[in-house]
């Protein structure tokens, strides 16, 4: 033994080491800061959920706006005027990518376009149980309202005019 170590058996009792008591409260004290770090976490992936879906149901917005802008004569023709579609709404596409179209089935097929969307055929649907409403008012300005999420918990809405 070395002349520096220290006989165990001569240490006064408050130095012999920890207790019982002060081992709990460190593993309680760590365990309340690994579950505040843990909700942390929920909360950041909960954020960047909704902002991902907030992004995309702003991307399906533009695209309704830029197909409709693209149909002018179906737009003034009122094709677009009231629609609503959601995701057991269905409409028989008249494929004007391989057809000539009318504006009144080019309307159509930009509607069978955004069910796809909202209820793909194949994978999952980008935004949960959506709900797209386009309305026309007066002098060309439309409103277009989706709704997505469990009871349509969350809602874009935008404005433009043709």
């Amino acid at each position: 033994m070395s002349r520096h170590a220290v006989a165990w058996h001569r240490l006064p009792r408050r130095e012999r080491g920890v207790t019982m008591i002060e081992v709990l409260i460190t593993i309680v004290v760590v365990a309340t800061g690994l579950l505040g770090v843990a909700g942390m976490q929920i909360l950041g992936m909960r954020a960047t959920n909704d902002a991902h879906q907030q992004t995309l149901a702003t991307q399906l917005a533009q695209d309704i706006m830029e197909r409709v802008r693209t149909n002018r004569v179906g737009a003034d023709g009122g094709f677009y005027s009231s629609i609503t579609l959601t995701t057991s709404s269905t409409i028989t596409d008249p494929d004007c990518v391989a057809n000539i179209c009318t504006a009144a089935e080019l309307a159509a097929h930009d509607q069978a376009q955004w069910i796809e969307m909202i209820k793909p055929t194949t994978g999952a649907p980008i935004l949960p149980e959506t709900t797209v409403q386009l309305q026309c008012c007066t002098a060309g300005n439309f409103t277009i309202l989706l709704q997505w999420g469990p009871g349509g918990a969350h809602t874009l809405s935008s404005e433009f005019r043709l």
